[in-house]
């Protein structure tokens, strides 16, 4: 995902893994640049600017971890703040290759949201780490690496820092060195059941209002961004199902839709597998009402799922948010079902004008693509794991899809950063 820095820039993080860094669900993600600087070495005691730890290292009181509080509470969204898992884990005493021993600390995380890695997890391959290249940022603060939460094995006075070549250095800093700054560099877990949609970073999702929905292209890009379920948010519709024919036009009835910048009525058409085909934006402006929803004239006959929702979409690279999706069963024949005189049962179909798909409210144009049907059906994509160079699908539904082969470094976009308190 993305986060917009201080500076108002896109700062990438980087999927170490298809599952947190405790083996669970989600996603461990892990800062694709720095993103500030501890005000001092990371390893002083908060209580005892200077002063060696009189009883050994203590990662709970150090100024790294304060900064990586103070990131949560003061550049998160609350929204932003719910996708983000709490994280118990202790660290093995781990050996690299070269033969540095770092030491055990079997409570290290006790519920941290934001965090440091250790030095095991920056030398692990199977999150990427495969040279000292691997292990560098995308940018340098200032010079002098990142903090790490490990410390050495045979002296709980040195700090361990991952320097700007790369490598592990676990003998320039000492505990008692007051005044050196560090990088920092955060990492943390993400929780997939927080996830309503995962869509390109940049053009993602289709822009206007209207009752025809744009076919999902491909995309053979890296980078994403995240819609986030947001369960403040209650929308409804009046129908569970619907039928009509190619170019012929359903009406949706809705309550609940949010108001305000960005805010709209997002519809989309799902296969019976789950793979988004369609996706578009079919009301604003109301908090309830009906929307009209043009079945594509290329959809094949067959059942599909219809899901509509709530949805804030604040542009490329940044977070939006969704109610969670209602689903209207769809069926879609050249030869359509009897329809329901209340306009229940079957969403209340409208053939709307000949060569216009349907009646548009508030008289918009009904057709987003100058009158010509959406583009060629998408092909379905696997959402039983992450989006990868060359899938069909570009927006994919719920915790299953937001999966990344081990290692990959997949990048996801999304959250945003709002400037932190204190100067940090």
């Amino acid at each position: 995902m993305t986060l917009y820095a201080q500076e108002g820039e896109a700062v990438k993080w980087k999927v170490l893994d298809d599952q947190t860094n405790t083996g669970e669900e989600g996603l461990f993600l892990f800062a694709d640049k720095h993103l500030g600087q501890s005000s001092g070495s990371v390893y002083h005691r908060l209580s005892s600017w200077g002063e060696p730890f009189p009883e050994g290292f203590d990662y709970s009181d150090t100024l790294y971890r304060n900064w990586c509080v103070m990131f949560y509470e003061n550049s998160l969204t609350a929204g932003e703040q719910s996708a983000v898992l709490a994280t118990i884990k202790g660290d093995q005493a781990y050996e690299t290759e070269d033969g540095l021993r770092f030491a055990a600390d079997s409570g290290i995380l006790s519920g941290e949201k934001i965090f440091c890695l250790s030095a095991e997890e920056t030398d692990s391959r199977e999150y990427g780490f495969t040279d000292n290249a691997s292990r560098l940022p995308s940018n340098v603060i200032t010079r002098g690496g990142y903090w790490l939460r490990s410390l050495t094995e045979d002296d709980n006075t040195k700090a361990c820092i991952v320097d700007d070549s790369g490598q592990f250095l676990v003998n320039a800093y000492t505990i008692a060195s007051a005044q050196i700054g560090g990088n920092v560099r955060p990492a943390f877990n993400l929780d997939p059941d927080a996830v309503a949609l995962i869509s390109p970073a940049t053009g993602g999702k289709a822009d206007g209002v209207g009752s025809t929905l744009e076919a999902v292209p491909d995309y053979s890009g890296n980078e994403w961004k995240l819609t986030l379920l947001d369960e403040n948010r209650s929308f409804s519709v009046k129908t569970d199902a619907a039928s009509a024919a190619p170019g012929e036009a359903i009406t949706v009835g809705y309550t609940g839709a949010g108001q305000g910048a960005g805010e709209y009525v997002t519809a989309m058409i799902c296969s019976e597998e789950g793979s988004i085909l369609y996706y578009g934006h079919i009301a604003q402006g109301s908090e309830s009402g009906e929307a009209a929803i043009t079945i594509p004239r290329d959809l094949a006959e067959g059942n599909y799922t219809l899901q509509v929702f709530s949805e804030q979409c604040n542009g490329d690279r940044m977070t939006d948010y969704a109610s969670d999706p209602q689903e209207i069963t769809l069926s879609v024949s050249e030869e359509k079902e009897p329809e329901d005189p209340e306009g229940e049962g079957t969403g209340g179909v409208d053939p709307g004008e000949e060569g216009t798909g349907g009646k548009e409210p508030d008289g918009e144009d009904p057709d987003r693509n100058g009158g010509q049907p959406a583009g060629g059906k998408a092909e379905d994509g696997d959402i039983s794991r992450a989006p990868q160079t060359g899938d069909k699908t570009t927006v994919f539904p719920y915790a299953a899809a937001l999966a990344a082969s081990s290692g990959a470094m997949l990048l996801l976009t999304g959250i945003r950063i709002k400037k932190n308190k204190r100067g940090q």
